[in-house]
């Protein structure tokens, strides 16, 4: 087995700056040769997760009543499971791992919006593509640094008032 330490060592700079982005997460090598099959990928798992968001309400209320509800929970769970797999796969083989977008998007759009889900999805998809661009716009400006690392900063403090005001609605003290 190849140590983490030695790989670093035994590689050129261009190789290891792009594992760096990618672990990072940049849209700076995005070109529009690559859009075709992101787009393709997000408009076929959006359509499907769009028609399934009364499917996700019921699921929203446990398992009990969904299966009382007459909704196969194990195979839905297991088709939304794979379709957001390659769905993601399919954006973050070009852009890397950005971090905190679809943690904090759904998140933000429930505490203004509720949670029927037949509004959090696609809010929640336009909301996360406005936080992007911002991050990007941001990294722009700051003399180009990789759009994931501004993500991760206006991700994290986000992420964390999350937690405490659900902390404080539930009683919860940590």
């Amino acid at each position: 087995m190849v140590s983490a330490a030695l790989v670093p060592t035994t590689t050129d700079a261009d190789t290891l700056k792009s594992a760096y982005l990618w672990q990072v997460g940049s849209l700076d090598g995005m070109t529009w040769s690559s859009v075709p099959l992101m787009l393709a990928v997000t408009i076929v798992g959006s359509a499907f997760v769009m028609m399934a968001t009364r499917k996700l309400n019921v699921m929203s209320l446990g398992e009990n009543s969904a299966i009382s509800l007459g909704i196969d929970v194990q195979k839905f769970r297991i088709i939304c499971l794979a379709l957001m797999a390659v769905m993601t796969a399919a954006i973050v083989s070009y852009t890397g791992i950005i971090g905190f977008v679809g943690l904090v998007a759904p998140h933000i759009v429930r505490l203004v919006i509720g949670s029927d889900n037949k509004f959090v999805v696609p809010i929640s998809m336009a909301v996360g593509a406005f936080l992007l661009l911002f991050a990007d716009y941001i990294a722009y400006q700051l003399s180009n640094i990789p759009v994931g690392v501004v993500m991760s900063l206006i991700g994290s403090p986000v992420f964390f008032i999350l937690i405490v005001l659900q902390s404080r609605k539930s009683g919860v003290i940590y």
